[in-house]
């Protein structure tokens, strides 16, 4: 099944859902390297996310793009926001006022990764964390659960 968004909300899914639903827990204990990879050859990064997952790309109107991955058509799992700001502009924005801390992530690729820890709130029973880092000329703010960004970390690369 192939959702098009495009006249609700300028988006589609370049890869499509899956009809099953999605189990998160067989998820997180599958082999991570039996995932289809998502390459992007625009902003200069691969990853991989679980089978049966859609990716939505969107672009506004202030250069900005949003790359989303989910297991639902309503429901976005992970995503990155992307755009031209310097590292230091895009962790202030990112941060905003609420942050608990800033950490010095891993680096992957030669690529610096800084963490941006949020406090629990009322839709998060843990911390959130936003992982920002630049690569080709763009910044990335990657919001994403902790537990899942350690098993998707080692498919991270940059080019």
């Amino acid at each position: 099944m192939v959702i098009n968004y495009d006249d609700l909300n300028r988006s589609k899914y370049e890869i499509p859902i899956s009809d099953s639903p999605m189990d998160f827990t067989a998820a997180l204990t599958s082999d991570v390297n039996t995932w289809p990879t998502y390459r992007n050859e625009q902003f200069g990064f691969s990853l991989k996310y679980p089978p049966g997952w859609g990716v939505r790309n969107e672009k506004f109107e202030d250069d900005t793009w949003f790359i989303g991955f989910s297991f639902s058509p309503h429901d976005f799992f992970f995503g990155m926001s992307i755009t031209r700001d310097s590292l230091e502009d895009k962790i202030e924005l990112e941060k905003g006022n609420d942050f608990l801390r800033l950490e010095e992530g891993p680096k992957v690729d030669g690529v610096k990764i800084v963490k941006i820890i949020f406090p629990l709130n009322e839709y998060y029973k843990e911390n959130t964390t936003s992982y920002i880092f630049e690569n080709n000329g763009y910044s990335f703010a990657f919001r994403i659960d902790q537990e899942f960004f350690r098993l998707i970390l080692p498919t991270l690369h940059f080019f």
